[in-house]
C-alpha cells in the first residue's frame, strides 16, 4: 500500500489557517496512506491560541504534523527514501499562495487551490475577475458606489458596496488577480 503526503501552506491567518488545517483532518480520517504536513507561518497567528490548537491536532491526528517555517533549520543530510515513507502527492495552497504552483510545478506534483471562504464569496469573486478580464472593467471603481451587480451564482443582485473591502482596492487587487 504506497503512502502519499500533501504539503498544506496556509496564509498566516487564524481563520484560513484552522479552515485549512479542518481540512487536513478531514483528508487524514479518509485514507490511512495519506499524511499531511502543515507550513505554519506565523506572522499574525495568535501565538497561544494558534499553539493550543496546534497542540490538541497534533495530540490526536498522528499523521499531520506541523513545520513552523521561522524556526526551521535546514538539515544538509538527505532524508532517506525508503519504501515506508511517503511520497510528495501535491500542495494545497490557500488562495493567497496561488503563486507557489510554479514550485509545484517543480516538484511536478499538483496544486490545489484551497478557498477558505463560503461559496457564494467564491462565485462573486469569479464574477469580478470575469469583469476584469472579459470586460476590462477596474474592480477598484466599484468603491463606494451605488451598484448591483447580477452575479451568476447569487439569486439577487448584489450591491457591491457590501463587497468585502479587500476585494475592491488596489492593495488587494493582486493577490485575487494575481496575473496582472
Amino acid at each position: 500500500m504506497k503512502k502519499a503526503q500533501l504539503v498544506f501552506i496556509p496564509a498566516p491567518i487564524i481563520g484560513h489557517f484552522v479552515s485549512a488545517v479542518e481540512l487536513a483532518k478531514l483528508l487524514v480520517d479518509r485514507d490511512e496512506r495519506l499524511s499531511i504536513t502543515v507550513l505554519v507561518m506565523e506572522t499574525s497567528l495568535s501565538p497561544n491560541i494558534a499553539r493550543s490548537y496546534i497542540d490538541s491536532v497534533i495530540s490526536a491526528w498522528s499523521r499531520i504534523r506541523f513545520v513552523h517555517m521561522p524556526d526551521v533549520e535546514l538539515d544538509p543530510s538527505p532524508i532517506p527514501a525508503g519504501s515506508d515513507s511517503p511520497r510528495l502527492a501535491g500542495f494545497v495552497l490557500d488562495m493567497f499562495f496561488a503563486s507557489i504552483i510554479d514550485a509545484a510545478n517543480e516538484f511536478g506534483v499538483p496544486s490545489y487551490i484551497f478557498f477558505t471562504s463560503a461559496a457564494s464569496f467564491l462565485g462573486l469573486a469569479f464574477h469580478i475577475q470575469a469583469l476584469h478580464d472579459e470586460q476590462k472593467v477596474d474592480p477598484t471603481e466599484f468603491t463606494n458606489s451605488d451598484v448591483e451587480l447580477v452575479v451568476p451564482c447569487l439569486a439577487s443582485p448584489f450591491p457591491v458596496k457590501l463587497s468585502p473591502s479587500s476585494l475592491l482596492s488596489k492593495e488587494w487587487l493582486p493577490f485575487f488577480f494575481p496575473h496582472d
